[in-house]
């Protein structure tokens, strides 16, 4: 008896190793994707926190309308003002995005971590298979995602540059010398 006790535990000892071993090399992709994504990410976001302060900054630069303007001048500053307001939400509601996903990824980030600890112990809790392939999905979004914000905070940080020349406030006599 004390001999088939012996066995069966080698056995399910035997069973648990390879259960684990079976996943080693979708464990260590899921985990060399993670690494290498996440600082990209943060770097985005990092990117993104500045072009949405460089927004932020120019709220001063918006000029308002007074009743000593001109019809067309009034409709020129108004037209900008909307431009100016219709891109700053546009970068701010793109930051809200980043800041959520970032925040699912590291909700995500623990279960790869967990899971390359229990490749160290040799034990994983849960649907290995499951968790790998919800890591791999949410790294294929990553990059897409990252490919879209990179369109986007170029479309964003050359509309930034030029609604700060377009902003900036004209200098009449500058203008006057300039003609003559």
């Amino acid at each position: 008896m004390k001999n088939l006790f012996v066995l069966v535990f080698f056995a399910v000892t035997l069973v648990s190793c390879s259960s684990v071993e079976q996943h080693r090399t979708a464990i260590e992709e899921v985990s060399t994707m993670w690494t290498e994504m996440t600082p990209k990410v943060e770097e985005m976001v990092q990117n993104c926190t500045e072009l949405n302060t460089a927004w932020g900054a120019m709220a001063d630069m918006v000029t308002p309308v007074s009743k000593d303007m001109d019809e067309v001048v009034v409709n020129e500053v108004e037209a900008l003002n909307m431009e100016y307001k219709d891109n700053a939400e546009s970068v701010s509601a793109m930051m809200e995005e980043m800041t959520s996903y970032v925040a699912s990824m590291k909700e995500k980030g623990a279960v790869v971590q967990t899971m390359v600890d229990g490749l160290a112990a040799g034990k994983i809790e849960g649907d290995v298979l499951a968790m790998t392939a919800e890591a791999k999905t949410m790294m294929e979004e990553a990059t897409m995602k990252m490919e879209e914000w990179t369109v986007k905070m170029g479309e964003y940080s050359a509309a930034a540059t030029q609604m700060a020349s377009k902003m900036m406030p004209v200098d009449e006599e500058a203008t006057e010398a300039s003609e003559m």
